[in-house]
């Protein structure tokens, strides 16, 4: 999978082509979230049983979207509360405000959404401790998004 950069591939295979151009997307994506295509092709799903190795020179969007797949299982898509990436964050060095801020940087990109939790009865302390405050809504949640990389 390492040539997926540099294959060339002849005008009449354009059903070749297309996957190709996909699979270089998906390589790039998953790469920066420290997986490979081949983690996604093998039949076994992608489990991170340590934790997310986080590079402390990269910024505090890149660390917290590291972090939010690995709770999220290595899935674009699943729900990660705040009250558990909060702690995760901490650990690693990063202040409340900075992860606040990448939270609302990384919204304003189209990296996630921030999500509040409606029913009542889904919400405790922790999650009402962890919140985080937009447009006067109370968000509980993020879920990373898809994007389109080039």
């Amino acid at each position: 999978m390492d040539n997926l950069g540099t294959a060339e591939l002849p005008a009449k295979e354009q059903v070749a082509g297309v996957l190709t151009t996909v699979l270089r997307r998906l390589d790039k994506f998953l790469r920066v979230n420290g997986f490979s295509v081949q983690d996604v092709i093998e039949a076994n799903p992608v489990h991170q049983k340590s934790e997310p190795k986080i590079c402390h020179g990269g910024s505090t969007e890149q660390a917290l979207l590291k972090v939010a797949l690995g709770l999220a299982g290595g899935h674009i898509g699943e729900r990660v509360r705040l009250r558990d990436l909060r702690p995760k964050m901490e650990e690693l060095g990063y202040a409340r405000a900075d992860v606040d801020n990448a939270i609302r940087a990384l919204q304003l990109e189209d990296m996630l959404s921030v999500i509040p939790i409606d029913l009542p009865s889904d919400i405790d302390d922790r999650d009402r401790a962890a919140a985080l405050d937009i447009a006067d809504v109370m968000r509980h949640a993020i879920i990373a998004r898809r994007r389109t990389w080039q």
